[in-house]
């Protein structure tokens, strides 16, 4: 997987999940997070136009971001569980990025996952 992948995993279709940290860098501790329709949390919305399998303009659920090992990501892929359908450009990765910036909602480890990793403001 890599920074920026947008995918959707086969028991839960309707979510889209995005990689925003980098697993070249730490493939142990992969951050994902989704996208949903209303969320309290509103640092960041991503638009249809900036990520192409959103059926609406969505929001980032910082809350409910997830810790993958990358080679638990790419065995999904492998064995179909997973499917990669778009790759973020830099601009909406980085709209995500100040977002988890100011989400107080993101779990401190996370946060710590992509500031040592140079990708937050």
């Amino acid at each position: 997987m890599n920074l920026g992948d947008v995918f959707r995993r086969s028991w839960s279709f309707h979510k889209v999940c995005i990689v925003i940290s980098d697993p070249r860098q730490d493939p142990i501790n992969v951050v994902v997070v989704t996208c949903t329709s209303a969320s309290f949390d509103r640092s960041c919305i991503l638009t249809k136009a900036e990520c192409l399998p959103l059926q609406h303009d969505s929001y980032i659920s910082y809350q409910h971001s997830k810790i993958w090992a990358d080679a638990d990501l790419e065995k999904d892929l492998a064995a179909g569980g997973l499917t990669i359908t778009h790759t973020l450009d830099a601009a909406a990765l980085k709209k995500i990025h100040d977002g988890a910036a100011i989400s107080q909602h993101l779990a401190t480890g996370h946060h710590q996952i992509l500031d040592a990793q140079g990708l937050l403001p």
